[in-house]
């Protein structure tokens, strides 16, 4: 399939990395950001961007579901590459993250991964209840309970606008985005140069 690319810049599509034209297919990349990302992460964002347009659909679950299914196997490691390549791009939305997992799992399950099998069908069959689930945090920590559950803790990424990865401490969140310290004085002195002239 041939993808047509628009190069835009952060003006138009802010902090992300691409997004495509429902009626006419045409995949705008976003030249700012996009060099941030490997080959591996660049081939999942412009399949999920296909997605949306050959599915037809605003869900973002089924674009990230044909995106892993065309990914899969060109690289090492590509469905976890694949969840990473998410958080790179700065999702935090634990339900599109789970949803994800659980689709390469049924992936990996379907390609002879016993494991995975294992651990789909302990996410399907709610393999601890909610009681004990609780009661284990509580009494063992939750350290204790994820291990035990095999899943990742929930974590918070942020991408502060300077692209280090931080841990929230030294700045604010306005509406989604994070701003350091730094840069709102490197903002403040800007607007104050600017208005001097």
């Amino acid at each position: 399939m041939k993808v047509k690319v628009n190069y835009v810049d952060a003006a138009t599509l802010g902090r992300c990395p691409a997004s495509v034209d429902m009626q006419t297919g045409v995949i705008s990349i976003n030249k700012s950001v996009w060099d941030r990302y490997d080959n591996f992460e660049k081939a999942f964002v412009i399949m999920h961007e296909v997605g949306h347009y050959v599915q037809d659909t605003d869900s973002e679950y089924e674009a990230d579901a044909y995106a892993l299914r065309h990914v899969y196997k060109t690289a090492p490691c590509s469905l976890k590459r694949s969840l990473r390549a998410l958080c790179k791009i700065g999702v935090v939305d634990h339900t599109r993250l789970s949803k994800l997992y659980q689709e390469a799992l049924k992936i990996d399950a379907a390609d002879g991964n016993d494991i995975a099998a294992i651990e789909l069908e302990r996410i399907n069959s709610n393999y601890f209840n909610h009681k004990k689930a609780e009661t284990m945090k509580k009494d063992r920590g939750l350290e204790a309970y994820t291990k035990k559950r095999n899943i990742v803790p929930d974590y918070k990424v942020i991408r502060r606008a300077d692209g280090d990865k931080g841990h929230g401490m030294n700045g604010i969140h306005l509406g989604g985005w994070y701003f350091s310290v730094t840069n709102i004085l490197l903002a403040a002195i800007v607007v104050i140069l600017l208005t001097k002239n």
